[in-house]
C-alpha cells in the first residue's frame, strides 16, 4: 500500500471516530436528561406522598386531643399552635402560623 492510501484510511478512521463521538455525546446527553427527568419525577412523587401524609395528620391530632368529657370546663381545645419564620438574606421574613382548634361547645365556636 502506498503512503497516500494509508493516510486516507487513517483520515477516514479519524472522521468515523469523530462522528461516532459526536453521536455518542448527544446520545449520552439524552440519557443523562432522561435520568434527570426521572430523578425530578421521583422527587415530585415523594414530595406529593409526604404532603398527603401531612394532610392526614391533623385529623388524627384532633381525634386524639380529647373530648368535652375529658375537659368539662373547656369550650375549645388548642390542638396545634406552631410558628415558623423563614428569614431571607435580604432581611425579609415570612411568618407561617398554623393553629388547629377543636371546638367542644357552641360557646367555644362563638369565641373563635
Amino acid at each position: 500500500m502506498s503512503l497516500i492510501v494509508k493516510y486516507l484510511q487513517l483520515d477516514y478512521y479519524f472522521l468515523y471516530l469523530s462522528s461516532f463521538l459526536k453521536y455518542s455525546k448527544s446520545y449520552f446527553n439524552k440519557i443523562n436528561n432522561l435520568i434527570s427527568m426521572k430523578k425530578l419525577t421521583l422527587s415530585l412523587i415523594t414530595l406529593f406522598i409526604v404532603q398527603l401524609s401531612c394532610l392526614a395528620g391533623p385529623s388524627e391530632m384532633i381525634k386524639n386531643a380529647g373530648t368535652s368529657k375529658d375537659y368539662p370546663q373547656a369550650d375549645y381545645l388548642v390542638v396545634l399552635d406552631e410558628t415558623s419564620v423563614d428569614v431571607q438574606e435580604t432581611g425579609l421574613s415570612y411568618n407561617n402560623i398554623h393553629k388547629i382548634y377543636k371546638v367542644l361547645t357552641y360557646q367555644g365556636a362563638k369565641q373563635l
